[in-house]
Order: C-alpha cells, then structure tokens, then sequence
C-alpha cells in the first residue's frame, strides 16, 4: 500500500485529518512517526479509530530497527527514517513525504493521480549548471531553500521540449509559505505565493535542491530516502537530495519538479535560530554538488565522504548510512523486492 510519511511533535490537527480522508479516497495510507516531545495517547487513540493511519511509537521504532533506533538521536527530524522503512515494509510502490503543517490541494496530489511507473513526460530545461524551479512556475524573487546564493542570477528557462523521462523521485512544490531559506524570511515581507500549474520539468545534469515538504518517491529510489542525523534540521533533507540527485544521475534518472500539490501553514519556528542553522548550505552547496558531479560512479558513504569536506555532513554519518543500508535492505526483502 502508497503511504504518506511525516513526523511530529504535536497532537493530530486538521492537516491530520485531511489527509486521513485523502487516504480513504485513494487507499493510501498515512505513517505518522512518533518522538520523545510527541503526545503518544492522541494519535494512539486515533489510529485505533482510523485504519488508514499508522502511528510509530519510539518503541515500535525500537524493537523494529534496534541499531538505527539508537543511531538516531531523539528530537530530531531523521526520526522520519522510520516511517519510510515502515512504508517498505508495508509494500508501498511510492512513498509521499511531507510535513505535518502541509494540507493537501484536493485533485493535485499524488493520490489523486494513477500513478504508473516511474516514467512520466516532462519539459526539458536549459541552463548552466543550476535552474530555479520556482522561477519556472511563475514566481519571482524567490529560490528555494539551499539554492547556492552565488548562482542567484540563473534561474533557467523552460525549452518546450517535451520528452519521456525516467523519474523516480519528484519534487511537488508548495502553495503558501514555501520552503525558502531564512535569508529570504529575514529580508522579504512574509507574502503567500501561489505557483503556476505548469507542465512538469526537469534539468539533464542540472541540479536544484529538493525537500522533504512535498516530495514523492518510487520504490526503485528508496534506498535514497535516508535521511543524515549528524547535521542540522534545515540542512539534513537538502544532504539528501543532493546526493539522490547524484546518485539517479549516474543511472540516467531524473528528479522532475512539478506544480503545488500542497499548501502550508508554517509552524511556528524561529526564523534567526533557522539561519543558523542553515549557515553550512550558504557557503558549501554549489562547490559540494560540483565535487560530488565529478564522483562517477560510488556507493551512497563515498558521497558523504565528498560531502564532509565541506562541512555538511560530519564523518561519523557513515555509521549512520552502514546502518540505514542494512536497515533498508532488509525491509525490501521482507516485502518481496
């Protein structure tokens, strides 16, 4: 069964509850993981109510996953891992990762949609080396989150050449309060954007930072869904992407990015403490993936070694990759993959 992956530290809200019914419709079903701050009996009472729902307590966690379960520290956003080994397990052929501040557009997300396969047609980009993909569904003035600020000048452009690619991995952009960088958030009144439902694109060797607020995933990429708990919150799902991005490249895949699937309410966050945070991506995106593009062909840890150099990731994450590798593994093979 397609499942739908967050995490949080709050009791069950309306985003909650929305996408339960988009669940319902679609025969998907919502994995919610579970951390130390998080009220357990709420969402224990409502999974017990709601069959579509499956909340992950830290013991279920544990007994599950023992050696990633004490890999990971609590409180931190890499909780998550679970949830996607718990969607493998289940047999998901896609997994929908999200937030739980990110309602759904109703008729635009991937439950909506017969998903078949991992190819899908998309408009080829043109640029040099980087592309905007906010840029190209009619905003301007914004980037996403873990753009290099020294590329802010090309934004790319749409070619009109259409084509069939292979895309295992597609990054839905969000309606709202998107997923920008704290520089932009300091600087820029707080104003909603609402994208343009444009054609589906996608960059050959052109690379632009993809998120864990609305991003879809096939089965044959799951094993790039790790995500890295030796770095910050803000910078561990752009880590990610960067190197699944590498990493599809080196089988000629594709990341495509696609119009809004959802709309966010922002949690509320810190916006100083999220530069802080953010401060490795500023300076270290656009030389990492540069380093990493020249990696021809090497497992998941030699792309964390590239990346340690530039202070992203530290060199104790390949303890954490060793484990999510096994981790992973095993749970394809017990659902038959």
């Amino acid at each position: 069964m397609n499942a739908i992956v967050m995490t949080t530290i709050r009791p069950p809200n309306k985003v909650t509850h929305q996408w339960l019914e988009a669940c319902r419709k679609s025969g998907w079903r919502l994995i919610v993981v579970g951390d130390a701050k998080t009220p357990e009996n709420p969402w224990l009472t409502l999974a017990v109510e709601n069959r579509h729902l499956c909340y992950m307590t830290l013991s279920d966690q544990a007994d599950e996953w023992p050696e990633l379960s004490d890999w990971i520290n609590l409180n931190t956003y890499a909780r998550k891992n679970f949830g996607y080994l718990e969607a493998i397990l289940g047999g998901a052929e896609w997994i929908f990762d999200t937030d739980d501040d990110n309602a759904p557009q109703a008729g635009f997300t991937p439950l909506d949609v017969r998903l078949q396969g991992a190819q899908i047609r998309a408009e080829r980009v043109a640029s040099n080396g980087c592309f905007n993909a906010y840029s190209l569904f009619g905003t301007i003035g914004r980037w996403p989150r873990g753009y290099p600020l020294d590329r802010l000048h090309i934004v790319g452009a749409r070619t009109g050449d259409e084509m069939e690619v292979d895309s295992p991995v597609r990054q839905y952009l969000c309606d709202g309060d998107t997923d920008v960088d704290a520089i932009q958030r300091l600087t820029f009144s707080a104003v909603p954007v609402t994208f343009s439902r444009c054609k589906p694109v996608f960059g050959p060797v052109l690379w632009c930072p993809i998120n864990s607020q609305s991003c879809l995933w096939h089965k044959s990429a799951f094993e790039l869904l790790y995500l890295p708990s030796r770095c910050t919150f803000r910078v561990c799902d752009m880590v990610r992407g960067m190197i699944a991005t590498r990493r599809l490249w080196m089988k000629g895949w594709q990341v495509t990015f696609h119009p809004p699937a959802v709309v966010q309410e922002r949690n509320e966050h810190d916006t100083f403490r999220d530069f802080c945070d953010e401060m490795p991506l500023y300076g270290a995106m656009w030389r990492s993936f540069k380093e990493l593009s020249a990696v021809s062909d090497g497992t998941m840890s030699d792309c964390y070694w590239t990346l340690t150099r530039h202070g992203l990731v530290g060199t104790q994450e390949y303890s954490g990759v060793k484990f999510w590798e096994k981790a992973v593994h095993d749970a394809l093979c017990s659902a038959g993959e």
